[in-house]
């Protein structure tokens, strides 16, 4: 079984990833992020239908806009 990073779309130290394994089984989301003060990295599962970044980042913050966060330190 191959894996492969079909597309990927960036928001500051946020990427969405569609990752396939080239059948025609549904293809996963993750929504990566990398911590600005430790460097590490999570990723979060996110619906099929999201389509950036920004999207992913709305709905694992239960649809607050990253705009609408606190300046980050």
């Amino acid at each position: 079984m191959c894996t492969s990073v079909a597309w990927e779309t960036l928001y500051q130290e946020y990427t969405l990833l569609k990752i396939s394994d080239g059948e025609n089984k549904e293809p996963i989301y993750l929504l990566k992020m990398t911590c600005p003060s430790t460097g590490r990295i999570h990723a979060l599962r996110v619906p099929p239908n999201i389509q950036s970044a920004h999207q992913a980042i709305s709905w694992v913050n239960w649809g607050v806009d990253p705009e609408d966060f606190a300046i980050q330190t």
